[in-house]
């Protein structure tokens, strides 16, 4: 398997101890990429074909788009509300598709805290549309990177099982899932971004595809950054994953009073121009402006101050 058996060792046991996945061997296996970013590219490559349509939020993540386009894929928008994709608006567009002759292969999903809507999907609504992605024959790719900047009462890793299922989850339980998930797992966001690691845990059917795609893409990861990650991993890994604890504390503090400060600052300057729902996870506030402001007449006037536009 590409990725070398660390990483993938340490990711199966991750995802037990922290996520409550017990993976099967012979059903399930993970593989080391380089980043999310990376695993989302190799993923378009393995699920889908050129001129599939990948659905996605209607506000979704810029680098499935760089990624799907070039390569003659399509990423049709869903409709959505505060908890994310909805199924019926899911199930609507592949019917839509479906009439017009068009394949849907893959639903990309951001769960916690969505880039860059914010939105955490509660459990009813990953529920729902991972039946609803069954039945329209679809992939789900779990882009899970900020799953670890969770601001509820529950801090540090604890925030993971006090927060809803992850598809993954839902995938490997018994008389629910049917096999159809590849969750993107990265530490990016929560350790350190310059490593460019992350997992990705799939059937093993998928992982055996995806070390063809290895081989004539990335051929091997970075020797001097795993042997860094492996380090940083396992130390991180000792007395109950105490060290990783205490890091994902951290951050979640530090981003928690960047959100509170920003939702102050815009509880006192938008009013009546904006509004807004206040994230319990991520890196993202998404603000939509009132019908009467039109949004391309700030762009310059943002530019001018510093404020970086996607």
């Amino acid at each position: 398997r590409p990725g070398g058996r660390f990483p993938r060792r340490w990711q199966r046991d991750f995802l037990r101890d922290v996520h409550g996945v017990h993976l099967d061997p012979a059903t399930h296996d993970a593989v080391a990429t380089s980043g999310n970013s990376d695993s989302i590219f190799k993923c378009v490559l393995a699920l889908t074909s050129a001129g599939d349509v990948i659905l996605s939020d209607e506000h979704t993540y810029t680098g499935l788009l760089a990624c799907a386009r070039p390569l003659g894929r399509f990423v049709a928008g869903v409709a959505s509300d505060r908890d994310g994709v909805l199924p019926e608006a899911l199930v609507e567009t592949c019917a839509k598709l479906a009439a017009n002759g068009r394949r849907a292969a893959v639903c990309y999903v951001i769960p916690t805290g969505s880039n860059p809507t914010g939105a955490t999907m509660p459990k009813r609504r990953r529920e729902h549309l991972y039946l609803a992605c069954r039945a329209a024959g679809l992939a789900i790719v779990e882009d899970d990177s900020y799953c670890l900047l969770r601001y509820g009462p529950a801090r540090g890793l604890a925030c993971v099982s006090a927060g809803p299922p992850s598809f993954l989850a839902l995938d490997c339980a018994a008389g629910f899932g049917d096999g159809r998930v590849a969750r993107l797992d990265s530490f990016s966001k929560s350790l350190c971004p310059g490593l460019r690691l992350g997992f990705l845990t799939a059937p093993v059917g998928l992982i055996d595809k995806l070390q063809v795609v290895n081989e004539v893409t990335t051929w091997a990861l970075s020797g001097v950054a795993m042997r860094a990650s492996e380090a940083l991993l396992e130390r991180f890994a000792e007395h109950g994953y105490a060290r990783l604890d205490r890091q994902v504390v951290r951050v979640q503090a530090c981003y928690a009073t960047r959100r509170d400060w920003l939702l102050a600052a815009c509880g006192r300057h938008l009013k009546g121009l904006a509004s807004w729902n206040a994230p319990d996870a991520g890196m993202f506030l998404f603000l939509e402006c009132a019908a009467d402001v039109d949004a391309a007449d700030l762009l310059e006037a943002m530019l001018d101050a510093g404020v970086a536009i996607l």
